[in-house]
């Protein structure tokens, strides 16, 4: 099983490198894997003779198609990744960036108001963060100036 490594989270709110049983089964330009964002559609991918049936119309991914790059920080997504979750037979692809350490960084689907506070799943109440930065929202009411804020007295 190939793993899949990047950054997210660590104890006391550092960004570390974690690592997951994923497999990747594939790499795809954003270029290559954005116009095929669509609702109800799904695409057949073969790969290295597989045969695999990826749908395409998820709010995650349409958010990502929207907007592939984190509003906080900036990040930028240059990848997405084929992934095959161990206890799924059905791949999905996650977008990822890359940053100033060459560490790959996945890009979310964040609530601008979370669910816990009654936010719900329409275009207008999501956006793109990365794991970093929506990690340290959580499940708080602020906006993207805030949020920045909250992240530079963490670095400081």
């Amino acid at each position: 099983m190939t793993q899949v490594m990047y950054k997210s989270l660590g104890r006391g709110g550092k960004p570390v490198a974690r690592q997951f049983s994923y497999k990747v089964l594939g790499i795809f330009d954003v270029e290559d894997v954005l116009p095929y964002i669509t609702e109800k559609v799904a695409v057949n991918y073969i790969i290295d003779g597989t045969t695999w049936v990826v749908t395409m119309g998820s709010d995650r991914l349409r958010c990502l198609q929207r907007g592939p790059r984190c509003l906080c920080c900036g990040l930028e997504g240059i990848q997405f990744q084929l992934e095959l979750p161990p206890s799924d037979r059905r791949p999905h692809f996650n977008l990822y960036g890359m940053d100033t350490d060459g560490d790959l960084v996945m890009l979310t689907k964040d609530h601008i108001i979370p669910r816990s506070r009654g936010g719900g799943n329409q275009p207008s109440n999501l956006q793109t963060l990365c794991c970093i930065c929506n990690e340290k929202k959580r499940d708080l009411l602020v906006s993207i100036e805030e949020l920045r804020e909250i992240l530079e007295n963490d670095l400081t």
